[in-house]
């Protein structure tokens, strides 16, 4: 979902800042989920 948020951003509104910003505010909270995963992958 993050991914299409910030294509929105940034193409269809042509705001740079703005998708940063959602970067920012989104990613802290997708770093459990993806730490989780890579320990499940690398066992």
């Amino acid at each position: 979902m993050l991914g299409y948020e910030v294509d929105h951003y940034l193409d269809d509104h042509g705001d740079v800042e703005l998708a940063v910003e959602c970067i920012h505010e989104s990613l802290p909270g997708l770093l459990p989920t993806c730490r989780a995963t890579l320990a499940t992958i690398l066992g």
